[in-house]
Order: structure tokens, then C-alpha cells, then sequence
């Protein structure tokens, strides 16, 4: 007969996780996995449980983790009450603790037999296999986080595709980076391929142009910068604005922000900006904390910048890749003059026959007149 008490497979989620032999000797194992589900697991949280089981796995021992919200847990005690809850494969998951009582007895008979035997086998083979395992353990448990730089990354497939950038805002929120980003000329699938948390919002079409914005959310890891506890050198940070041509709008005491406005000097091809104030921060021990950036047409560039020299991640984002960037934020150069008809008797061109979209930007489109002679526009 066919079991009712079965959980949904869009109900959990199954981890399958390596623990090393350091942390199953020296540490708290479910602290090891509830540090690797927070980088697993979207928004692992206390709202959720886990049901761990150990397991081998092509000689290493791992742990077979089944994640459910507390909330769907409690709905199916109220469902199968007294009753043990499984999975499709007829693992039993969450045991009740009743079910545990009836060996306790059998095992509290047999519990010093098996200490005696488990901590003289234990004591013959830690020390030969710690010996071999440690020095790789500790280089894989310093870097067994590998940054992923979400920015860089961005900015690259948008690049790549041809795109343009409407305005970029980035936030650092404790051990995370989200970026919500408005692109133009491009579509969601074509950034599907980023990394991370994405979330897209509806495509908006205007005058032609593709319209749509993209939020990411990305884990900096746990190495923090410590706090050097000293003064912002704010008048440094005014000198490299002007140096580069930037007016300043606003500035904020605490938390320390400024908000600026590109002057008419301004050349995105030239810019050195954000390449001066991130050597200048690294100096300082200064860290970013938010960030936002709108350009336009006739390179004018508005943003705004807070930072703060408290202890934060170590990872984040990169003030030069701006630079090597920032001429995204602009719109694609367009010709002046008015579109050249090689007819100039003709007022209306024609009929309408195709049209070819340039990459850089230049739309060009072909019509045939009532002579069937063939027309170019370019706008």
C-alpha cells in the first residue's frame, strides 16, 4: 500500500556535504553545515531545519542534509500526527522523538562496550590519518570560499552584448553584495548566464529600445578588513573630484557620503576617477559601502558614494572596473546632421522595403520610391 505521509519534492530541498576530517575531530559539525548551507541555500535562515544524515561517498564520509522551512515541518506534523514523515526513496526524515525511547533502554546496556571500542580504535588511526589529511585540510578549509567578482562580470556580458547601462546602484549588506542594475538594448536571456541571486523585471519597449532591470544578490565570504579607527581624510577626497572634473553636490558627515554631478570637462574615455579614490581607500583602509551611478547623453554622469572605515568583508566592489566601464553609462554616440536622402526632390522617401540596426547604434533603412529607385536614411 501506498504511503500518504510522503513529502513533496518542492517542500525541501537535499544537500549532499563533504566534512573534513578536522572539523569532525576538533569542531561542532552542524556549525560546519549551517556555514556551508548559507552558501548554498537561498536566505538559509533560522525559519528553517535540517535532517542530517552521514553517508560515504567514494571513501569520504559526507553528510546528506534534507532543508525544510519550520513552518511546511509543522503542517505536516498537524497532517500525519504520531506519525513519521519520508521522502520518495523511503528515507525517514525529522524522526519523532518517541520512536527514539524504544532503544533507549538497549542502548544505555550496551553504550560502555561501545565507548570502549570506538575510543581505542579512534585512538589507533586519528593520529596516522590527521597526519596525512591536515596540511591539505588547512590550505582547502582557508580556501574552500572562492569570491566570485559579480561586477566585474557584469559589466563584461553587458559589453560583450552590446548593451547600455540606464543607472547601477550597488550595497554592501553584511556578508552580501546586492546590484540592481537598468540596462537598455539588451534582454533577460541574454544575462541569464550571471552568477549569483537574479531577479528580472518586465521588458519595456521604447522608441525601439529594450528596457529592463536586473537585481543581484552574491556572498563576500567572511574575511573582514579591520576597523583602522582613524579620521576620513575628506579634503584628499575633494582634491581627486576636482582634479577630475567632478562637482560635488552634497556631503554627508555620517555615515560619510557624497553625492556629485559630472562637469562640462568631462570625458568618460578619460576617466580616472574611481581609479584614484579606490588606490586612495586601500591606503586609508576605507570601505565601500554604496554606491550609485546614472549617465546619459552629452557625457553628463550624476552619483553617489558612501563609504566608512569600520570593520567590513575584505571582497566587494572594484572602484576601477567603474572606469573601465563607465562608458556603458552613456548613450551611443548618434550623428548630428540631419539623414542624408539621395533624392532631395522627394519629400516622403517611399515605401518602406527593410531596415538594418548598426552596432553603434545607427539605424539605417531603405525605402523605394514611385520611380522604384532604392533610398538610404541613417538615423
Amino acid at each position: 500500500m501506498k504511503k500518504t505521509n510522503v513529502v513533496r519534492k518542492d517542500d525541501y530541498e537535499s544537500y549532499r556535504i563533504y566534512i573534513p576530517l578536522k572539523v569532525r575531530v576538533r569542531f561542532n559539525c552542524n556549525k560546519y553545515i549551517f556555514s556551508e548551507l548559507e552558501k548554498l541555500h537561498p536566505c538559509f535562515s533560522d525559519d528553517f531545519c535540517i535532517d542530517s544524515k552521514r553517508k560515504l561517498y567514494k571513501g569520504k564520509i559526507f553528510h546528506e542534509v534534507i532543508v525544510m522551512n519550520k513552518y511546511k515541518l509543522a503542517e505536516y506534523r498537524n497532517r500525519f500526527p504520531d506519525k513519521n514523515i519520508y521522502l520518495e526513496n523511503g528515507r525517514k526524515i525529522f524522526e519523532l522523538k518517541k520512536s527514539i525511547k524504544k532503544y533507549l533502554f538497549v542502548l544505555a546496556a550496551f553504550f560502555p562496550l561501545i565507548f570502549l571500542f570506538w575510543e581505542q580504535l579512534r585512538y589507533k588511526s586519528q593520529n596516522k590519518i590527521e597526519e596525512k589529511l591536515q596540511p591539505d585540510f588547512e590550505e582547502n578549509f582557508e580556501n574552500q570560499f572562492e569570491y566570485y567578482n559579480l561586477t566585474r562580470d557584469l559589466f563584461e556580458k553587458i559589453r560583450s552584448e552590446n548593451g547600455r547601462i540606464e543607472f547601477f546602484e550597488w550595497k554592501k549588506e553584511n556578508s552580501y553584495e546586492n546590484c540592481t542594475v537598468a540596462v537598455n538594448f539588451l534582454f533577460p536571456e541574454q544575462l541569464n548566464q550571471l552568477q549569483g541571486n537574479k531577479k528580472f523585471s518586465p521588458v519595456k519597449m521604447n522608441d525601439g529600445k529594450s528596457c529592463f532591470t536586473v537585481q543581484l544578490t552574491n556572498n563576500l565570504g567572511t574575511e573582514k578588513i579591520k576597523s583602522i579607527g582613524e579620521n576620513i581624510n575628506r579634503m584628499k577626497i575633494r582634491e581627486i573630484f576636482s582634479e577630475e572634473n567632478i562637482l560635488i553636490l552634497e556631503e554627508s558627515y555620517e555615515p560619510v557620503s557624497l553625492k556629485f554631478v559630472s562637469n562640462n570637462g568631462y570625458k568618460a574615455e578619460n576617466s580616472r576617477l574611481f581609479t584614484k579614490l579606490e588606490k586612495f581607500f586601500e591606503e586609508s583602509g576605507i570601505c565601500i559601502q554604496h554606491v550609485f551611478l546614472k549617465g546619459g547623453n552629452k557625457n553628463e554622469l550624476t552619483g553617489e558614494i558612501t563609504f566608512t572605515t569600520a570593520e567590513e568583508s575584505k571582497n566587494g566592489l572594484i572602484l576601477g572596473d567603474i572606469d573601465k566601464n563607465i562608458d556603458l553609462f552613456f548613450e551611443i554616440s548618434q550623428k548630428k546632421n540631419k539623414p542624408v536622402v539621395k533624392n532631395e526632390k522627394t519629400v516622403i522617401p517611399g515605401v518602406k522595403i527593410g531596415e538594418i540596426r548598426k552596432n553603434n547604434g545607427i539605424t539605417v533603412t531603405f525605402y523605394k520610391n514611385e520611380n522604384g529607385k532604392i533610398l538610404k536614411v541613417e538615423n
